[in-house]
């Protein structure tokens, strides 16, 4: 007789795994992190040494001959990286002032102002509170 199934469903499994994962990692989060730094780091100082990586780097790629079992070396050229040079730190020309905002649409502006000032002359004067009641009030009375 085969010994009970551990996980009845994948869901059950699913969970299991991910609360395993979870308490590696909280046992082991200091390692994790220092193991990570140490890859980003390496990374990071790769990146900064791409001076000395050429431009154009060729690559070798195996591929099969159409529908056989022969292979083939294909290279190709990959072009790699390259760094913009840093312009003279001489030449610091300051960069241009900002271009003011300018009203692209003075009609459009013109016509707001106007529809503005039309909706405070037929408030007159009430509050926004008081105007909205009064709305509410003119909206119930007509549709009882």
């Amino acid at each position: 007789m085969p010994p009970p199934r551990k996980y009845l469903t994948p869901e059950s499994k699913r969970n299991s795994v991910r609360e395993k994962s979870k308490r590696y990692y909280e046992q082991n989060k200091h390692w994790i992190r220092l193991r990570r730094k140490a890859a980003y780091d390496a990374r990071a100082l790769q990146m900064t040494s791409a001076d000395n990586d050429p431009a154009i780097v060729n690559v070798n790629h195996i591929t099969r001959v159409g529908r056989t079992n022969a292979l083939e070396i294909r290279t190709r050229t990959k072009h790699g990286r390259r760094q913009a040079q840093p312009s003279p730190s001489s030449n610091n020309v300051p960069p241009p002032p900002p271009v003011p905002l300018t009203d692209s649409f003075p009609k459009l502006s013109a016509e707001a102002k106007a529809l503005q000032d039309e909706f405070n002359s037929f408030i007159r004067g009430m509050s926004m509170h008081k105007y909205i009641e009064w709305l509410l009030k003119a909206y119930f009375k007509s549709n009882s």
